[in-house]
């Protein structure tokens, strides 16, 4: 079996349209809008600053808190005894 070839629920995950999440598109623009904001800002104060006082203001306390999200997720994904739902039981609320 090659890997990705099992997907009991048939969702692409890279796919914006897709029946799942078509109602979450209104905040994915926004979403977008923030990550353009973010990115002009970042550009001005590396601009306004340096590029060394972005990496230290910004660039660090983000690679924290990354890592952060991976080890989190990495062990709430990594028990045991996490339930399994087939697609008849699956819902957002149990996912």
């Amino acid at each position: 079996m090659m890997f990705g070839s099992y997907n009991p629920r048939h969702v692409n995950h890279f796919n914006p349209f897709e029946k799942m999440f078509i109602g979450h598109m209104v905040g994915c623009l926004f979403s977008l809008g923030a990550l353009v904001i973010t990115a002009l800002a970042a550009y001005y104060y590396a601009i306004a600053y340096g590029l060394t006082t972005l990496v230290i203001h910004y660039g660090v306390p983000l690679l924290i808190l990354g890592t952060y999200i991976v080890v989190v997720t990495f062990l709430h994904h990594n028990e045991v005894e996490t339930p399994w739902y087939s697609n008849e039981r699956w819902d957002f609320v149990r996912g």
